[in-house]
């Protein structure tokens, strides 16, 4: 019986290993791609899919774990582990069983010793999905931020765009003034309205960045 026993938890614990071989690679090849591609999406979603194949099988694992542990703490179950003892001797269960078990718990252990190296394996590797997941995320969070940003300073330059096109507007007018052939007034307004534009728009980013906030183009990941 001890015999049968240590063969059945010895291939349960073989096939949660042999899972966990059969995703390993793939996991390790598709976090080297997310590390190092630039819009890892694709390589991303198989990330998560390995993941949830990883939680899955983690759970089966830490709750056959759990079901060994509980044999193990349970002396009548033990007992009842050798069913071939029993069956030739039935006078066994009458009033307190006392026979040794001794050869069942060292079993139990070794295979809850080799079932704990599988989950921690497994955890390791969560661990690292976990880490991956949490860097593309600040990547594409800075990569949004930094596109935000250049919108938002290109929004500040086209009011303050508009401001000067106001002012401009009137030499399109069709008002009878000698403005058109006044040169100098031209070009006057060509340099306030140069330097209207980009001075307001040095102003306002002092204004942000006296906030906390640069309108920098410089993309800092």
């Amino acid at each position: 019986m001890a015999r049968s026993f240590e063969v059945l938890l010895s291939t349960l614990t073989a096939l949660y290993a042999k899972a966990f071989d059969a995703l390993r690679p793939a996991a390790d090849a598709a976090l080297r791609e997310v590390a190092n591609i630039e819009r890892p999406r694709g390589e991303f979603e198989q990330v998560k899919a390995i993941q949830t194949s990883l939680a899955v099988l983690e759970c089966n694992v830490v709750n056959m774990r759990q079901l060994l542990m509980s044999l193990l703490d349970n002396d009548d179950d033990l007992h009842m582990l050798y069913l071939t003892k029993v069956h030739d001797n039935p006078s066994l269960l009458q009033g307190d069983v006392t026979f040794d078990v001794d050869e069942v718990v060292a079993i139990l252990e070794a295979q809850l010793q080799d079932i704990y190296g599988i989950v921690s394996h497994i955890s390791l590797m969560m661990s690292n999905i976990q880490h991956t997941a949490r860097v593309v995320d600040l990547m594409w969070t800075s990569k949004r931020n930094y596109l935000l940003l250049i919108d938002m300073s290109l929004r500040v330059m086209l009011m303050l765009m508009y401001c000067t096109n106001y002012w401009t507007g009137a030499f399109g007018q069709n008002l009878k003034s000698n403005v058109e052939e006044n040169e100098g007034l031209f070009w006057g307004t060509s340099l306030v309205c140069t330097a209207w534009t980009f001075g307001a728009y040095g102003v306002v980013c002092k204004v942000f960045l006296a906030r906390g906030l640069s309108l920098s183009w410089h993309k800092r990941v």
